[in-house]
């Protein structure tokens, strides 16, 4: 998907370790969309890109049809 010419990446686990750190290296050329049940991640660990503006970010689980939308 693409808005304003910018493509939208979208980062499952995104509140485990790697999710953020993956948005990090993402956001120079696209928003990040992340999703995660927080089954096993935290919200801890979304402090460093909770403010960025190209984080579209959500902490739901992907089985709930809604989330990704």
């Amino acid at each position: 998907m693409r808005n304003n010419g910018i493509m939208n990446v979208l980062v499952t686990e995104g509140a485990g370790f790697i999710g953020p750190n993956l948005a990090k290296a993402l956001f120079d050329d696209y928003e990040v969309t992340m999703l995660d049940s927080l089954h096993t991640g935290s919200t801890d660990n979304l402090q460093s890109v909770q403010t960025d503006v190209k984080l579209k970010g959500s902490c739901n689980d992907c089985l709930d049809q809604g989330a990704a939308a």
